[in-house]
């Protein structure tokens, strides 16, 4: 309390008048510089432009369009980072190493969804009978398959 009285005291000690004057002459030279100033910057217009200063808005407007597809462009190419690739190794080692993880039925449907990748080989019937000879099968089996 005693400190709001050491403030109002301290307020009514401060003189009412106005601290600040102004130079005398001050408004009378001011027209004259203010009228100086406007002449030194007047500018005479051009009666005929430039063919780049007509031009001149329409590239800044096409810079700063490009600027902006920039912009988007690698702002979208940071966000979407794309999955780096897994190579067939490291899905066999990862799964031969989780085996216990995995259910028969995950594992059948996982590869019933993709393509075996099993080529086609034309052989010929003497090709595939040849094999099949040295391999100890008997000719009469494979006559009667072939039937």
């Amino acid at each position: 309390m005693n400190n709001k009285n050491n403030t109002r005291r301290k307020l009514t000690d401060i003189p009412k008048e106005n601290p600040f004057r102004v130079p005398e002459g001050y408004f009378d030279k001011l027209q004259d510089k203010i009228d100086k100033a406007v002449a030194i910057r007047q500018v005479t217009p051009d009666e005929k432009r430039g063919f780049f200063s007509l031009l001149r808005p329409q590239l800044a407007l096409a810079a700063g369009f490009a600027g902006l597809v920039l912009l988007g462009y690698f702002a979208v190419k940071l966000i979407l980072k794309p999955e780096p690739e897994t190579s067939q190794n490291d899905l066999a080692e990862y799964i031969e190493f989780h085996m216990d993880d995995f259910d028969e039925s995950q594992i059948i449907d996982a590869l019933g969804e993709q393509d075996p990748g099993i080529p086609e080989l034309d052989y010929t019937d003497d090709e595939i009978i040849y094999y099949l000879v040295t391999e100890d099968i008997d000719e009469i089996t494979i006559m009667e398959e072939l039937q």
